[in-house]
């Protein structure tokens, strides 16, 4: 079934040839407004704690080094090294002339899960368990019956709510195309 939406991610600007451009934002900033009236004073932010991550992605770039279609959820939107205390980070990535793969961070630390094809389309589901920091990834090439599953730690330990999520290409010429997005 077609979505009703996407987000195009294209990365083009030459003047910032490895540099991240996408869309960041948080989660709840009307729920955080409502209770700081009612209490009548200045609340810490509180953020939730998804079970489920669910989103379709299709990545494309003629160069090699290059990388997008970054998707994370964290506690703070960060700065150009990355979220800032994420629970998962999952980006595609093309090294070299042929090498394709999807990564996650964890702890700081590149894990490759899976190859993947030029513009085709993958699902991925993340799984949280916040009591154990750990997160269940699947990811699945369109037309294929079988998915690839790992099971890693949150990307950092430190996490313990989301508040922002992130979608973004970390470098220039590629294409991310984003949707059915479902944070549960």
């Amino acid at each position: 079934a077609a979505s009703l939406w996407a987000a195009v991610l294209r990365s083009a600007d030459c003047i910032c040839d490895m540099g991240p451009s996408g869309l960041a934002g948080t989660l709840d900033p009307i729920t955080q407004k409502l209770r700081a009236y009612k209490c009548g004073t200045k609340m810490a932010p509180s953020g939730v704690r998804p079970a489920v991550l669910h989103y379709r992605m299709r990545f494309g770039t003629d160069r090699g080094n290059r990388g997008g279609g970054a998707v994370s959820v964290a506690w703070g939107l960060g700065n150009d090294k990355g979220p800032e205390l994420p629970a998962v980070f999952i980006f595609a990535s093309r090294e070299g002339k042929c090498s394709r793969f999807l990564f996650c961070k964890i702890l700081g630390h590149l894990v490759q899960m899976c190859p993947w094809e030029e513009d085709r389309w993958f699902t991925v589901r993340t799984f949280f368990n916040w009591s154990t920091k750990m997160v269940r990834i699947q990811v699945q090439q369109e037309g294929e019956e079988n998915f690839y599953e790992t099971e890693q730690k949150f990307a950092d330990q430190r996490c313990e709510q989301i508040r922002s999520m992130l979608v973004y290409n970390l470098t220039t010429d590629c294409e991310a195309t984003i949707t059915d997005v479902i944070l549960a």
